[in-house]
């Protein structure tokens, strides 16, 4: 797998030359678009990233996402936009790695429909969707909501958009203080929230506004202290990974369930593996796989790397193969993607 942190965005090897102008090798959304170089995520140090840009039109950033071309998109909390940026556009300075530079975004999609935009994903066809955490105020509930937005080609600058879908959930509180959302390889949707994980299927034959009934959940009250679920990543063998806390301890995990399509309705299924922690994993942030089938996992002071987590089984805590200690105003949103190009 190429891409890595949300399934259905396209890997890099189909980008043709896209890939080798790409300035980073590995980005993360915080307060400001966070980028390591290649030759960064070869060994543990105390580093910041080389790339640090940021833009006037978001305070902080909360999540970013890569399309097929090779454009960096962002969103921030608070805003009604999303950003896009350009390979070229995120170079490093003149001054050389380190310096932060200001960022000039190539289009900007405005919306009405979006309410505190979190999280990102492009969708197989490539569809951008966008989490809402906050709600549109049609109901008591103050649940969020996912929108659908189709690219305009060609376009540069400022588009005003209507979304093309908007899903909620037939059960209130279902999307309260939605995180991370991402596609498996059949193209479901799946999300975290405060109720646990959910999947919608098919998500891309919808239009219009439509509320939906989850096919599977994941409940976090069927786990011991409860766990509250941060973000989701998919291996190449299609196991669910999602980063997690305990409601009591605020210990963190990392937990696989190995065939999430095949779940239905509400449950809390077993696991099939949990890397635990103690401070390295406190709090568990973007997950990410390389090709070489290595979990890469944000947390609030580290990049961590773990060597093929799938090997692993019941409950364990394996050291990180590389650990980047991250110094400055570097620490990652909790809720990003780790947008990864791993070609091998």
């Amino acid at each position: 797998m190429g891409c890595s942190g949300c399934l259905g965005w396209p890997a890099p090897e189909s980008w043709g030359n896209s890939r080798s102008l790409q300035p980073a090798e590995l980005w993360y959304a915080g307060t400001a678009l966070c980028g390591f170089s290649h030759e960064q995520l070869k060994a543990s140090a105390r580093t910041s990233p080389e790339i640090f840009a940021s833009t006037s039109s978001l305070v902080a950033i909360s999540d970013v996402a890569m399309d097929a071309t090779g454009n960096v998109w962002v969103v921030g909390p608070g805003s009604d936009k999303v950003l896009r940026f350009s390979a070229e556009a995120l170079r490093l300075p003149p001054e050389g790695p380190n310096t932060p530079v200001q960022a000039q975004p190539d289009l900007v999609i405005q919306s009405a429909a979006l309410k505190s935009p979190g999280n990102l994903a492009f969708d197989a066809d490539g569809a951008l969707w966008v989490a809402n955490r906050q709600s549109d105020g049609s109901s008591a509930a103050d649940d969020g909501s996912v929108v659908k937005f189709d690219i305009p080609i060609g376009q540069s600058g400022m588009q005003v958009l209507d979304p093309t879908v908007r899903i909620t959930s037939t059960k209130s509180g279902d999307l309260f203080e939605i995180g991370s959302i991402a596609f498996d390889g059949a193209q479901n949707l799946w999300l975290t929230s405060f109720v646990g994980l959910l999947r919608f299927d098919d998500p891309r034959s919808r239009t219009g506004d439509v509320a939906l009934t989850p096919s599977a959940v994941v409940e976090k009250t069927g786990y011991p202290n409860n766990l509250y679920f941060y973000s989701v990543a998919f291996d190449a063998g299609g196991a669910l990974w999602a980063a997690s806390s305990d409601g009591l301890h605020y210990l963190t995990s990392v937990t696989e369930f190995k065939d999430p399509g095949s779940l239905n309705g509400r449950s809390s299924p077993a696991a099939a593996g949990t890397i635990t922690g103690e401070p390295d994993l406190l709090p568990a942030g973007g997950l990410a796989f390389d090709s070489a089938r290595n979990l890469w996992m944000a947390t609030g002071v580290s990049i961590l790397m773990y060597s093929e987590p799938g090997e692993l089984s019941g409950m364990a805590n394996p050291a990180p193969a590389i650990t980047l200690d991250l110094v400055g105003k570097a620490a990652p949103s909790t809720n990003t993607h780790l947008v990864l190009l791993q070609g091998g």
